[in-house]
C-alpha cells in the first residue's frame, strides 16, 4: 500500500510541475527534465528531479472502518478469471449530472472482457425488474406470455406474485430462453405475476487502456481504473443498479507523506528563479486542485544549496537546491457486498414452514424468505434454492 501510494503522489507532483512550467515562455524547455529519480542519459542544464518519499500512517479508527458506500455501481468478480484487469470502479458524477441526476448506463452486469493486454470489450447484460406478465385465474392454465425484450438470458429469471410468493420452474411454469415466452402450468387464481430477468445486448469495443489509466466512456456514468496488471483473457463484471444501494464496506485512513525533490542548474539565477516557481506552482497554484483530489500540501521548505562539478576540465560547476514537501493523503479500500435482499414476507405457520419441501413452500400463499441477486457473474453451486429460509 505504501509504495502504491507514494509512487501515485509522486507522478500527479510531476504532472502538476509539469503542466505549470509547460505555460513559462523561458522554463517551457525545462518539462521533458522533471523526472522521477534521475532519469537522464546525461545532465540536461537544468532539471528538477523527485527523489525520495517518507510516510508516516493516521490511524483514524481501530479497525480502520470508515463507513458504507452507496452507489448505482460496484466491481464483481467473474467465475474461472482473475477479475484483477480492473484495479476499482467509481461514479462519473459528471456524467450523472449531465444526464439530470439520472444514472446513464441502465441497470444490469457489465462484462469487461480484455482482448489483449491493452484493450477491452464490454458485454451487457441488462436487467428488468418487476415486469408485470397476468393477471391469472382459472383460464390462464396453458397461456403463454412473452416478456417485452422477447429474450431471457438463461438461469436469471424470476416469477413471483405480487406478495413475492416465489414461482418455482417446472412446477409452475416453464420458460423458453430464446423467445422469452413463458407458460403456466399451475393454477394459481387472483394473483397477479410479475418477473425478473436479464437479457443480453450487444457487444461495445473494442477499447484501449493504458497502464495506470482510467475510462468513462466504455460504460457512461462509470470511471474504470487500470493498474499494472491488466492481461489477455481476464474478465470483470462492473453491476449498475436502478438506484444506489449499498454496495461496499469502506476501510480506509491517512498518510502524512513527505516528499524530497532537488532542482538544478547550471546557472546560479537560473536554480533560484527554477526553486522559486517550483514553490510557488505547488503552494499557490496547484494547492487547491490537488486538495480537491485527496492531496493536503501543508508545507513546503528550502533545503541547503550545493554545487558539484560538471566539468572538471572546464571546472564548470552544478548547482542544486534541495526541497521538501509535507503532504497529507487519504487511502481507502471498498470491500464488495455481493447481496442484496430484493423481497422477503412472513409466515403464520412456522412450524409447517420448516418442515415443508421447497414445492409445498412455492404453494405457500405467505412465506418467509430471502431473494438474493442471483445473477451469472456470481456462482450458484452452493445454492439449492431461489431462496434462503430464515427459521
Amino acid at each position: 500500500m505504501y509504495y502504491y501510494l507514494s509512487r501515485a503522489v509522486k507522478r500527479r507532483i510531476i504532472n502538476e510541475l509539469r503542466d505549470s512550467f509547460s505555460r513559462h515562455h523561458v522554463y517551457k524547455k525545462l518539462v521533458p527534465y522533471i523526472h522521477d529519480k534521475m532519469a537522464y542519459e546525461e545532465r540536461p542544464q537544468y532539471g528538477i528531479v523527485v527523489k525520495n518519499v517518507s510516510a508516516s500512517k493516521m490511524q483514524l479508527s481501530a479497525d480502520n472502518f470508515v463507513g458504507h458506500v452507496i452507489s448505482y455501481i460496484t466491481k464483481a468478480k467473474v467465475e474461472n478469471a482473475d477479475s484483477n484487469s480492473i484495479e476499482w470502479v467509481r461514479e462519473n458524477t459528471a456524467a450523472i449530472q449531465e444526464n439530470g441526476g439520472a444514472f446513464p448506463s441502465p441497470a444490469g452486469v457489465y462484462y469487461v472482457e480484455w482482448t489483449s493486454d491493452t484493450t477491452f470489450e464490454v458485454d451487457p447484460l441488462l436487467a428488468v425488474e418487476r415486469e408485470f406478465l397476468i393477471e391469472f385465474d382459472s383460464s390462464s392454465v396453458g397461456i403463454s406470455v412473452t416478456v417485452e425484450t422477447g429474450l431471457i438470458q438463461t438461469g436469471t429469471l424470476f416469477v413471483y406474485t405480487e406478495v413475492d410468493q416465489m414461482l418455482v420452474e417446472g412446477t409452475h411454469y416453464t420458460v423458453a430462453y430464446d423467445t422469452g415466452t413463458i407458460t403456466y402450468i399451475t393454477e394459481l387464481d387472483g394473483h397477479r405475476l410479475y418477473a425478473d430477468y436479464y437479457y443480453p445486448t450487444s457487444s461495445r469495443g473494442p477499447y484501449t487502456a493504458e497502464i495506470n489509466g482510467w475510462n468513462d466512456t466504455a460504460i457512461p456514468g462509470v470511471i474504470m481504473a487500470f493498474g499494472r496488471n491488466m492481461h489477455e483473457g481476464d474478465k470483470c463484471a462492473v453491476i449498475v443498479t436502478s438506484k444506489r444501494t449499498l454496495t461496499a464496506l469502506e476501510y480506509g485512513g491517512q498518510w502524512d507523506i513527505s516528499v524530497s525533490f532537488d532542482v538544478m542548474a547550471r546557472d546560479p539565477i537560473q536554480l533560484e528563479e527554477i526553486a522559486d516557481l517550483v514553490l510557488m506552482y505547488l503552494w499557490g497554484e496547484k494547492k487547491n486542485r490537488l486538495e480537491f483530489e485527496g492531496i493536503c500540501i501543508q508545507d513546503i521548505s528550502h533545503g541547503g544549496e550545493a554545487d558539484e562539478v560538471y566539468d572538471e576540465t572546464g571546472q564548470d560547476m552544478y548547482y542544486l537546491v534541495s526541497m521538501d514537501a509535507q503532504i497529507r493523503t487519504d487511502w481507502n479500500i471498498h470491500v464488495p457486498v455481493p447481496f442484496r435482499i430484493t423481497a422477503f414476507s412472513f409466515v403464520e405457520d412456522l412450524e409447517a414452514y420448516r418442515e415443508a419441501t421447497d414445492e409445498e413452500v412455492a404453494q405457500m400463499p405467505s412465506t418467509l424468505a430471502i431473494y438474493p441477486c442471483l445473477t451469472p457473474y456470481m456462482p450458484k453451486s452452493g445454492y439449492t434454492h431461489n431462496y434462503e429460509r430464515i427459521t
